[in-house]
């Protein structure tokens, strides 16, 4: 629809806010809305016209915004930048992951979760194997009374690293991932320059 967007520009909006205003009214999982802002802007950036500078800054301060205030917002809590937020669960997250398997307070980690970050974009009826959630694993684990609320979803790298190989699985993992997306970066743009999109 962004190849042709004076057509289908308010088709776009709609989609956008029927997607968004779900998170949004139940103060659920940030992470999506902010994918979704992404890939939007991006597309617009490079379908419609160039976003300079001084918009991507500006684009991106109220999109950091919007995530703090929505974070404590569904907290109760007043909006700050100094406030709880999301970046802080992922390192206690870790933090807690690191101590309970140094304390042995953690059941092993499926094989499933260390290959998550590569199956998720894959459905599940290709798989051989019951895909799993890194962050509902970590909830069902240590606090299942967050998932009815939408909330505890704060499991990053580390935490997959703390349950995991640690700092070689980040770096292997890292890499693994860069090079995938790096591929399909340059397909992207040789199909985009050939006009066989």
């Amino acid at each position: 629809m962004f190849d042709d967007y004076q057509k289908y520009r308010k088709l776009i909006m709609v989609f956008l806010a029927v997607a968004m205003i779900p998170t949004l009214v139940r103060f659920g999982e940030r992470h999506e809305l902010v994918a979704l802002s992404l890939s939007s802007a991006l597309l617009y950036h490079r379908k419609v016209s160039r976003l300079t500078t001084m918009k991507s800054a500006i684009l991106g301060l109220v999109l950091l915004g919007g995530f703090l205030a929505m974070g404590n917002l569904r907290q109760g809590e007043q909006v700050g930048v100094t406030a709880s937020n999301e970046f802080e669960a992922c390192f206690s997250t870790a933090r807690e992951l690191v101590q309970a398997t140094r304390d042995g307070r953690v059941d092993a980690a499926p094989p499933q979760l260390f290959w998550a970050d590569f199956v998720s974009i894959v459905p599940q009826q290709f798989l051989p194997f019951k895909k799993i959630d890194p962050s509902e694993w970590y909830l069902h684990q240590f606090v299942p009374d967050l998932i009815k609320l939408y909330q505890g979803y704060g499991f990053g790298v580390l935490s997959e690293a703390a349950v995991g190989f640690g700092y070689p699985e980040i770096i292997v993992k890292g890499l693994l991932i860069g090079s995938i997306f790096a591929r399909i970066v340059q397909w992207y743009r040789q199909t985009a320059t050939s006009g066989r999109r």
